[in-house]
Order: structure tokens, then C-alpha cells, then sequence
């Protein structure tokens, strides 16, 4: 006679990533009506920024003395969808710092510039919901639709090779290649 053990387990059945994607939109940072610039005789003119830096709390030891340093940290998100930057991932923790940080510029009676921002749709936050626990952050982190949506936030060919590495899904790889010659084609239309 052979005795039958259930055994179960209680292993997650996804790990949680430690970083996040922001897709960061300038075009709606500066929406403005119409305005006159009366030393021009013209209209006002807002040129898209090359970026955005957002700076993290700063976080003072408990030993600290006058004179010693103290870290200073900021998270350079770039126009469109952004994965990582040239520091490495966007880690969740910074980004829930300087959202808390915004939290209590309320509690203070200040205007909340970052919750601001995101009600008009500067700032979207997009959680990996395929984190493998290996390698850089990359489309393949994420569920087809979010992948698809981080693709179409892309605005540089180098970053969606970059972010494209270890992919597979078809779908993908070809969204991928239609936003890359979108791209390159609106490159050359602004060239010209």
C-alpha cells in the first residue's frame, strides 16, 4: 500500500519588481491657452524640455554634523515612455519618496506640484506585471497592452532597441518596428 501526501506550496506566484515605468508627456506640462506676448507682438512660444528632473527628499542622518555631505539623489525622466535611465531603473522606492514628499507639501498648506501634474497627465506611473526577477527592465516585463502602450510612449529608436533586448513576442517585436520607422520618419520630416 502506498500512502498519497498532498503537499502544497506557498510560493508567490510573481515576484513584485523594485522599479517602475513612468511615461512622462511635456506636451501637457505647458498646456496653456492662447496667450499674447506684448514685447513680441506675438504668441507666447513653449518649447518642449529635453527632460525632466525630479529630485528625491533629502534624507538627513541621524550622526549628521555641520560640514559632513549629504546625498543628494534625482530621478532625469525623459519625454515619452522611460523604463530606466542612465543611473539604472527607476526604482518604486524614489518614485514613492518624492510622491510622499508632494503628500506632505499638502499637509502644509503648499500646492502639490506632482499631484498636480499627474491629474493633468504628466506623469504616468506603469507597474512591470511580468517581472521575471532577471535582467534590465524591458518590454518583456510587461502584459502585451502595456508593452504595446510603453512602445507607442517611446520617442527614441536607441531606447526601444535597448528595451526591446530579450523579447519574443511577435506582437511586440513588430509594434516595436513600427514605432522605430515612425520615428526615423518624423526625424526626416523635421531635417527637411
Amino acid at each position: 500500500m502506498v500512502a498519497i501526501k498532498e503537499v502544497t506550496t506557498t510560493e508567490p506566484t510573481a515576484l513584485l519588481a523594485d522599479w517602475v515605468a513612468i511615461i512622462y508627456n511635456p506636451a501637457r506640462e505647458f498646456v496653456q491657452p492662447n496667450t499674447w506676448n506684448e514685447l513680441t507682438g506675438g504668441g507666447n512660444i513653449q518649447r518642449m524640455p529635453a527632460g525632466r528632473v525630479l529630485m528625491l527628499p533629502l534624507v538627513i542622518p541621524k550622526n549628521h554634523q555641520i560640514g559632513d555631505a549629504i546625498e543628494t539623489r534625482s530621478i532625469f525622466l525623459k519625454p515619452g515612455a522611460n523604463l530606466s535611465t542612465s543611473a539604472g531603473k527607476i526604482l518604486l522606492s524614489d518614485w514613492q519618496a518624492i510622491l510622499k514628499a508632494d503628500e506632505e507639501k499638502g499637509k502644509r498648506g503648499e500646492i502639490q506640484s506632482m499631484k498636480l501634474a499627474i491629474q493633468k497627465g504628466v506623469y504616468e506611473e506603469v507597474h512591470p506585471d511580468l517581472w521575471d526577477g532577471i535582467g534590465s527592465p524591458g518590454y518583456r516585463h510587461f502584459s502585451p497592452e502595456l508593452a504595446k502602450k510603453l512602445i507607442l510612449a517611446t520617442t527614441h529608436e536607441d531606447w526601444l532597441a535597448e528595451w526591446m533586448a530579450q523579447e519574443t513576442r511577435a506582437e511586440i517585436i513588430k509594434a516595436s518596428s513600427e514605432q522605430k520607422e515612425r520615428i526615423i520618419a518624423a526625424k526626416k520630416r523635421n531635417a527637411a
